[in-house]
């Protein structure tokens, strides 16, 4: 068994005040047309429903996989830097 940890990414606009149990911040990989800093974060596998459901609670965009990062550029919903 290793204990090397899984790393799942999501995308998302809430502060880092809402993360928690070991998520990081990768980097900026956008902004939303309102000017909100799109950001790319990692999280402990094992802690991915809270962390999600965290950003959730303040009511904050949550971008699951990069397809769906994707599509949100490709409708001009988020500018790349």
């Amino acid at each position: 068994m290793s204990n090397e940890t899984e790393w799942v990414k999501t995308w998302t606009t809430a502060p880092a005040e809402y993360d928690g149990f070991g998520t990081e911040r990768i980097k900026i990989v956008g902004v939303t047309k309102n000017g909100g800093e799109m950001w790319e974060v990692r999280t402990p596998e094992s802690h991915v429903a809270w962390q999600r459901g965290r950003y959730y609670s303040g009511s904050y965009v949550v971008i699951l996989t990069a397809d769906d990062l994707q599509d949100q550029k490709d409708f001009g919903l988020v500018v790349v830097l």
